[in-house]
C-alpha cells in the first residue's frame, strides 16, 4: 500500500496542484522542462507541494555533469538555491534572494563524469505572497550561481494562496 506523503503526492497531482512543470518555452503543465546546459554541466530543477494547508513547497535543482572529466563548481554561500515567483508576463513578483540570509562561506562541488547532485529549498506560500502579492498561478525559477554566474532554472507553475 502506498505510504501517507506518497498517497498525498497523487493525490496533490490528480488535483492538479502538485509539482508540475511547465516547458522553458511556457508550456502547459506536466511538460518536462529542458535543462539549462553551462558549461558541460546541466541545471534542472522542479517543485512539489509537500503540505497543502498552509502550503509548503519544496523546490529543487539537479546539477549534473554531462563532460568527460571532473568539474569543480563553487557557489558563493550556503543558498545554492534561491527562488524567484513569477505571474504572467515573467516580471518578478517575488525574490527570495532579498528575503534571507546565507551562510557566508563558498560552498565547493566536485562532480565526476555522469555524477549528479540535488539542492533543495523550502518555502511557504505565505513567504512568497506576503501582505501585498495576490493568490494564483506563478511560475517559479530556481537560481543557482556556479562560479558566481546567475543561472535561472524553470522549476514549475504552482497555485498559491494563503
Amino acid at each position: 500500500m502506498f505510504g501517507s506523503s506518497r498517497l498525498l503526492r497523487l493525490l496533490f497531482l490528480a488535483l492538479g496542484v502538485g509539482g508540475c512543470s511547465a516547458g522553458a518555452g511556457g508550456g502547459g503543465s506536466g511538460d518536462v522542462p529542458e535543462p539549462r546546459v553551462r558549461d558541460g554541466i546541466a541545471y534542472r530543477a522542479g517543485v512539489e507541494v509537500l503540505e497543502r494547508y498552509p502550503v509548503q513547497l519544496h523546490a529543487w535543482v539537479r546539477v549534473e555533469n554531462r563532460t568527460d572529466r571532473d568539474a569543480d563548481l563553487t557557489f558563493p554561500d550556503g543558498c545554492v538555491v534561491l527562488l524567484e515567483a513569477r505571474r504572467e508576463g515573467g516580471r518578478e513578483e517575488w525574490v527570495q534572494a532579498r528575503q534571507v540570509s546565507c551562510v557566508e562561506s563558498v560552498v565547493p562541488v566536485r562532480l565526476e563524469p555522469g555524477e549528479a547532485r540535488e539542492y533543495g529549498v523550502q518555502v511557504s506560500a505565505a513567504e512568497i505572497l506576503g501582505d501585498s502579492l495576490p493568490a494564483g498561478r506563478y511560475r517559479l525559477m530556481a537560481v543557482v550561481r556556479p562560479r558566481g554566474v546567475r543561472v535561472e532554472v524553470p522549476a514549475g507553475v504552482v497555485e498559491l494562496a494563503n
